[in-house]
């Protein structure tokens, strides 16, 4: 998933409307409706300030896909894709590293290799990134 973007059949989209629909009374009805309905977050700055239940909606889809119920496909751009090039330098080395670290956290999801974790964590160290501007 990219940006939260993802396309989905109707089987996917009903887990994800049962979800919503808890959370959301969990939220607006729930012991944390004064709380968490109305706390926000900083977005990249102390002035972007949005709704932190957004951020939460947001991850159902990851969540979802995380109990592995589902079948994902979806192109490579790895190397020919845009890249967040206000975090990571966009050159081949940047884009090798972080293929890399795909690869090696999927074979650690696999095998809980603490060497496979060893050696994305050494991969992870020398890509080349800015610190984000807040």
């Amino acid at each position: 998933m990219f940006s939260n973007y993802i396309i989905a059949k109707k089987k996917f989209w009903s887990e994800w409307k049962i979800l919503a629909e808890l959370f959301f009374n969990y939220v607006e009805q729930g012991q944390f409706k004064n709380s968490l309905s109305s706390q926000n977050t900083d977005y990249g700055s102390k002035e972007n300030q949005y709704p932190i239940k957004t951020f939460i909606q947001e991850r159902f889809a990851s969540l979802i896909l995380a109990r592995e119920k589902f079948k994902i496909i979806m192109p490579d751009q790895s190397i020919s894709g845009s890249i967040f090039s206000r975090l990571f330098f966009d050159d081949v080395s940047t884009r090798r590293g972080l293929i890399a670290c795909d690869l090696l956290k999927k074979k650690y999801r696999e095998e809980r290799d603490a060497d496979i974790l060893k050696l994305y964590w050494k991969i992870r160290k020398d890509i080349r990134h800015t610190k984000p501007i807040y």
